[in-house]
């Protein structure tokens, strides 16, 4: 079956009972600006939705360390000049975090926050430069993107995300994290992002998901172009069933689910004891 944007929006067109039939989605009839407009908040809600086995995806993300190549003052705050760097990609606003490794200087470490961007090496923090005590430049400071909390780390986030399912360290565990600021906040300096994406390419995406997201589209365009409530609760019923019919949206999640490999339960103590077993022994 082909699938793109422009199909998926004439088929939920079809679904209204319009005869109009779009050749883009830069169509400037009243139908074409509405889907145009609608279709892509459509699908990232219906990506969010559930986890969908065709828009997952993995990524290794870790902290990026920016060396201190020297501090001065500037008022009534601090330049800090990094090195070895192409851009340190920080804002007003963000949050640093400094680490001298050589000790020695006192007053600069901990979580600072950015009060200007003065180019790609230099950058301002809201400390006074007469509070630092020691060379950070000598001693070997270092300092990355971090947050106002208890969160060391401030990682970036992968591209086109919708929705995080897991973030896991190098060996497979899953470790504590947030979603903040932005970004993906953990006290570990690298971790495998398990992540739904904004999928782009429709051919890519489940048949089922597919329906759902063109009637999906068509119940929200519903009062717009027919502002017939009887149409709107028809497709509503079809999207989520009704007493005693299952909807087109949960049967996709079902057949979506009953594709996923079982889940291997790790023996622990409270395993143990539910099934009787010496968890000591596995």
């Amino acid at each position: 079956m082909a699938q793109s944007s422009l199909l998926c929006a004439n088929l939920a067109l079809r679904l209204l009972g319009s005869r109009h039939v779009l050749t883009a989605l830069s169509d400037t009839s009243a139908e074409g600006l509405a889907c145009n407009a609608n279709i892509d908040d459509c699908k990232r809600t219906l990506l969010r939705m559930y986890p969908w086995n065709f828009a997952i995806k993995r990524a290794r993300k870790e902290f990026v360390e920016l060396t201190v190549g020297a501090l001065s003052p500037a008022g009534s705050a601090t330049v800090v000049t990094v090195s070895g760097a192409a851009d340190h990609l920080l804002t007003a606003g963000d949050y640093v975090f400094f680490y001298t490794s050589g000790g020695g200087v006192t007053g600069l470490d901990g979580a600072l926050e950015v009060t200007a961007d003065d180019g790609v090496t230099q950058f301002r923090v809201d400390l006074l430069y007469t509070d630092i005590v020691g060379d950070a430049a000598a001693l070997g400071t270092t300092c990355w993107r971090s947050n106002a909390s208890q969160w060391k780390y401030l990682l970036t986030p992968p591209s086109s995300l919708i929705r995080i399912l897991d973030v896991t360290d190098g060996n497979g565990r899953s470790v504590d994290y947030a979603l903040e600021a932005g970004g993906i906040a953990t006290n570990e300096t690298e971790v495998v992002v398990k992540y739904i994406y904004d999928v782009s390419d429709y051919t890519l995406m489940d048949a089922m998901f597919y329906q759902c997201l063109a009637h999906y589209l068509a119940y929200n365009l519903c009062d717009h172009i027919t502002a017939s409530d009887a149409k709107k609760n028809e497709l509503h019923a079809y999207l989520y069933g009704t007493e005693g019919r299952k909807g087109i949206l949960p049967s996709s999640r079902f057949s979506d689910a009953t594709e996923d490999p079982p889940a291997e339960i790790e023996a622990n103590e409270w395993v143990g004891a539910r099934f009787g077993a010496d968890v000591t022994n596995l």
